[in-house]
């Protein structure tokens, strides 16, 4: 009976184990409630959502800073076609207006709008830049249901991708933000969300966010698992 049982437990382990290391798009995860398991009622699960960037109406994303198209947004289907051939689009960005004109100003900062369905807990993007004089420090501000979570300048994860500069982080501890701010997460619950980017130094840094190409897949995915997260920078709002 003891070897039936240490053979139970073992095999539950590695069950557990393998289902962590190979959790992917689509699988769900406690977060909450996983030391009672016998309790279900403090259980709070999350669900990881891949998406990729694509461009609006317009090719040029600043058209939307300026007002005449709508901002690009993501969605679950990946780029199949090649910036060679034509395919993708691209938001210029140069801190100038950031500096001069106001935080965020969308006519010189990349932003992306969006939303996610379900109780949110992490963020991690991945963004392909084209620029003169690349750099990893870049000016993000996060807003969720029209509350601003994350707004400043963070040194980033940078990685040669091709004719790109590859720029990935990770916003993490968001179930807790969203709880201390009394913002609903729960299942079903639709948040709208703003990614605003743009590099830090007004006279070098003006280049282009590139999205919606093969070569450039950016995307933001949700509820990354942390234990996925070596290769980016993790942003805390709660500053830890």
């Amino acid at each position: 009976m003891r070897l039936m049982t240490r053979l139970l437990t073992t095999t539950l382990g590695f069950a557990m184990l393998a289902t962590s290391a190979f959790a992917d798009n689509g699988d769900c995860r406690l977060i909450r409630g996983a030391e009672t398991p016998d309790d279900t009622s403090d259980d709070v699960s999350v669900c990881r959502q891949d998406t990729w960037i694509h461009q609006a109406t317009a090719k040029l994303g600043n058209a939307a800073g300026f007002g005449h198209d709508t901002f690009p947004s993501w969605n679950t289907t990946q780029p199949t076609a090649s910036y060679t051939t034509g395919a993708g689009g691209a938001y210029v960005a140069n801190s100038a207006f950031h500096q001069l004109v106001g935080s965020q100003d969308p006519r010189g900062s990349a932003v992306f709008e969006g939303t996610y369905t379900g109780v949110l807990d992490t963020i991690g993007v991945n963004l392909y830049a084209l620029m003169p004089a690349p750099s990893n420090e870049v000016n993000i501000a996060l807003t969720v249901d029209d509350e601003q979570i994350f707004g400043a300048s963070q040194e980033v994860r940078g990685a040669p991708a091709g004719d790109f500069l590859k720029l990935s982080f990770a916003f993490v501890n968001l179930h807790a933000v969203l709880e201390g701010l009394g913002l609903p997460n729960e299942p079903g619950q639709q948040h709208s969300i703003t990614l605003a980017v743009n590099g830090t130094y007004a006279l070098n840094d003006a280049g282009a966010f590139v999205y919606d190409a093969t070569e450039a897949p950016a995307g933001l995915l949700f509820n990354l698992e942390n234990n996925k997260m070596t290769q980016y920078a993790k942003i805390d709002p709660f500053g830890g």
